[in-house]
């Protein structure tokens, strides 16, 4: 059941630092949730902001181009939004699987139009935009 899978993941991610940043990966995507939830998002996008990165600990990392570990990166698959929007698009809501798929683009159009955006960005989140 995807559910379960999820929660695995989910706890594994626990234990992962989130592309060298001092917070977990299940932290950061606990953040972004509570972040989306305290604005007023609706259930869809809170959904969408807690599984954003579940390409990152989800799926094989072994086909995701934009890994921050080089043996990883070596390797040409695609990014970890398109393969977790594909992971998880039988499962959830077709606007959840869009807005995963969608997050990289949307950090790179507000990196090109918001005058400070990028400086705001982590090493890890500037790494993904490559």
């Amino acid at each position: 059941m995807i559910v379960e899978r999820l929660l695995a993941a989910l706890a594994g991610a626990a234990s992962r630092q989130y592309g060298g940043e001092a917070v977990s990966e299940l932290a950061h995507s606990l953040q972004c949730a509570e972040l989306a939830r305290r604005e007023g998002a609706d259930d869809e996008l809170v959904a969408a902001c807690l599984l954003h990165d579940v390409g990152r600990y989800a799926v094989d990392q072994r086909l995701v181009f934009d890994s921050k570990e080089p043996a990883r990166a070596a390797v040409r698959g695609r990014g970890h939004h398109e393969l977790g929007a594909d992971y998880l698009a039988p499962h959830v809501a077709p606007r959840v699987a869009w807005l995963v798929r969608m997050h990289a683009d949307a950090k790179r159009y507000l990196c090109a139009t918001e005058p400070g955006y990028y400086e705001l960005l982590s090493p890890a989140s500037r790494h993904t935009l490559g």
